[in-house]
Order: structure tokens, then C-alpha cells, then sequence
């Protein structure tokens, strides 16, 4: 018996789902802030959902445009707190790496 092969509507659906499911698995991480990775995997899920989007525009004809603006809110508002966690591990490195008459 041949395999089926999905559409192409159903192929983007179950890639995005997968995408999907790293930042719903990261949320708790994400809002508890414990683990900066958890935010950094968030978003990068975030991005290449998008990235997946925007390939598919011509499949879906606009279907999940709703989807893709509120993934690039979801992006605006995480992108400061991931800012500050490389910021303070960056700030972190240096402190490590210098000695008390290096610093400035």
C-alpha cells in the first residue's frame, strides 16, 4: 500500500504545531524567569513559527495572519527581558574574567 502524502496545507499545519509546542512547553520557564534558555528557546520557536508563516503565505492565502501578528507581539515584549539576561551574563563574564584593577 503506497503512502499518502499530506498537503501541503496539512504539512504546514504539523510543522507549525511542532514549532508551537517549544514555547507553550517553555512558558512556565519563561514567566518564572528562573532559566534564561527557557526564554531564549521561546522566542527562537516564536521566530521560526513566523519564518514558517511567512514561506506558507502563498498555501494559506492569509488564513493565520491573526496567528502571525500575535506572534510578533509575543516577540516584541520578550525581546527586552532576553536583552537584560545577555546583558547580565555578559556583565557576569567580564566580572569574572577582570581583575579589581581592570575594572572601570
Amino acid at each position: 500500500m503506497p503512502v499518502l502524502e499530506p498537503s501541503a496545507a496539512e504539512a504546514i499545519r504539523i510543522t507549525l504545531q511542532a514549532q508551537l509546542d517549544v514555547p507553550a512547553a517553555s512558558e512556565r520557564g519563561v514567566r518564572e524567569g528562573v532559566d534564561p534558555e527557557e526564554l531564549h528557546r521561546f522566542r527562537v520557536a516564536l521566530r521560526r513559527s513566523r519564518s514558517l508563516l511567512r514561506a506558507a503565505r502563498p498555501v494559506l492565502e492569509g488564513q493565520l495572519a491573526g496567528v502571525d501578528a500575535e506572534l510578533r507581539w509575543l516577540g516584541s515584549v520578550t525581546g527586552p527581558p532576553r536583552d537584560l539576561d545577555v546583558l547580565t551574563a555578559h556583565c557576569s563574564t567580564v566580572s569574572a574574567t577582570t581583575g579589581p584593577g581592570e575594572r572601570h
